[in-house]
């Protein structure tokens, strides 16, 4: 039997020192070292409303928000749509003459409509306009 000692002869991995009890060398393999990644830390969870879109233009419908760390699918951070239903309905429509409120600022069928008319009045009933009097509507102005 060889006398205890410390092993000294280990050529697999790292060695470890040992006693030895047996004429048998012992050698431990130690795992590598692997030096810790340290990451960023996500940033909590912040709750933002989100809007539906049902009508998928890019504006959304300020009833029915909801509250959540990202949009859900068919929500967005606008809520500025007058009528989700209908995509053509938006603030960045065209007005037009057509008895809807197209492009959402509270006016239907305003003066500067995409196809307003233009009225002549006829102060003197005659049938004729005077084209130094015209106007832009959509609907005919009385007089």
């Amino acid at each position: 039997m060889a006398p205890i000692g410390r092993n000294r002869g280990c050529y697999h991995g790292r060695m470890l020192p040992l006693l030895l009890v047996s004429s048998f060398a012992a050698c431990v393999l130690e795992e590598p070292v692997v030096p810790e990644v340290l990451t960023e830390e996500e940033p909590p969870c912040v709750d933002e409303t989100w809007y539906p879109d049902a009508d998928g233009d890019g504006f959304g419908d300020a009833a029915g928000a909801v509250l959540a760390c990202a949009a859900p699918g068919g929500f967005l951070a606008d809520a500025t749509d007058c009528d989700d239903t209908q995509a053509a309905v938006n603030p960045a429509a065209t007005e037009v003459c057509n008895a809807t409120d197209d492009d959402c600022d509270g006016v239907v069928d305003e003066d500067d409509a995409a196809d307003a008319s233009t009225w002549y009045a006829d102060a003197d009933a005659d049938g004729f306009g005077d084209a130094a009097a015209s106007v832009l509507a959509c609907a005919a102005p009385g007089g």
